[in-house]
């Protein structure tokens, strides 16, 4: 499935806040429960669009969103998202790895984190040779270090 990146827009941040909420909302459920309110304040506090939001678009249509931090030493998946009808396409793999790539050529390491009992997530990141650096009571932090 082709997609493209296009850098997010204000007018994008309703559709950043649902496709963060239906993808990490069974998970933030299971484990502290969920409220609106405030995921919503939460959202609202720490979300700041500038230059790292990209939307995951595929056919004319917004299917998710990437926000990425760099430094000097590592590309940080901050976030990564598609809507669940478009998991499972091979989407996801590509995004990341380009993303190998590019830190590959830079000299970085990549990070990303996810929860633990995303599944999914854990089988991707592992299949794409990034390994376990961090572990708290909900989430894992995954490492991809070229050099090693």
């Amino acid at each position: 499935m082709e997609y493209c990146l296009n850098d997010a827009r204000i007018d994008d941040k309703t559709f950043i806040y649902q496709t963060k909420k239906d993808s990490i909302k069974k998970y933030v459920e299971s484990i502290w429960g969920w409220s609106e309110e405030y995921q919503i304040q939460d959202f609202e506090e720490s979300f700041a669009l500038l230059n790292n939001f990209k939307i995951i678009c595929s056919a004319d249509e917004s299917i998710g969103f990437l926000e990425i931090y760099e430094n000097d030493k590592l590309i940080n998946i901050t976030e990564v998202h598609i809507n669940p009808n478009f998991q499972g396409k091979g989407i996801g793999s590509r995004i990341i790895n380009e993303i190998i790539c590019e830190a590959k050529g830079k000299n970085k390491k990549v990070t990303v984190g996810c929860f633990k009992k995303n599944n999914g997530a854990v089988k991707l990141y592992l299949k794409l040779e990034f390994k376990i650096i961090e572990e708290t009571e909900t989430h894992y932090l995954f490492e991809y270090n070229h050099a090693v």
